[in-house]
C-alpha cells in the first residue's frame, strides 16, 4: 500500500467529485409534533438544554451603600457567636460591617480599661493576652 505523500502537489490520485450530492435536508418536525413532545417532556419533568431569554428585572434598584465599606473579612467563629452576631444586626437593621465597626470601637475602649469587669468574664487580661 502506498501512502500518499501530504507535501505534493502531484499525489497520482484522481480525485473526481462530480458524483457528489449532498443528502437531503429534513425539515424540523411540524409545530404540532414539537408542541406535544414538549409538553409530554415537560409533563415528564424532563426541561430544555435551549437557553432561555434573560429574564428582565424590571424596574429593580439596584442596593449600594456609599459607606466606604470596600473590604471584605472571612472569620472562622463558633455558630452562636455568628447566630448572635446576625440577630444584632437584624434587629438593630445594621449592616454586618456596620456591627463589626462598634464591635472594634467598644474593644479598643475596654483594652484601654484594664480593670474592666468585662476582662474578668472573658479570661483575657486588659491587653488581649490570654
Amino acid at each position: 500500500m502506498n501512502r500518499v505523500d501530504s507535501f505534493s502537489d502531484d499525489d497520482g490520485l484522481d480525485f473526481n467529485v462530480e458524483g457528489f450530492k449532498p443528502s437531503e435536508i429534513t425539515h424540523p418536525a411540524p409545530k404540532k409534533v414539537k408542541d406535544k413532545i414538549e409538553k409530554v417532556a415537560s409533563d415528564l419533568g424532563f426541561t430544555s438544554r435551549q437557553v432561555g431569554s434573560p429574564k428582565k428585572s424590571g424596574n429593580k434598584v439596584k442596593r449600594k451603600r456609599g459607606d466606604g465599606r470596600t473590604e471584605q473579612l472571612n472569620i472562622r467563629c463558633k455558630l452562636s457567636d455568628a447566630n448572635r452576631f446576625n440577630t444584632l444586626c437584624n434587629d438593630h437593621s445594621w449592616v454586618l460591617g456596620q456591627l463589626f465597626e462598634y464591635a472594634i470601637d467598644a474593644i479598643e475602649e475596654k483594652i484601654n480599661d484594664p480593670s474592666d469587669v468585662f476582662w474578668r468574664n472573658h479570661l483575657i487580661d486588659g491587653h488581649g493576652n490570654k
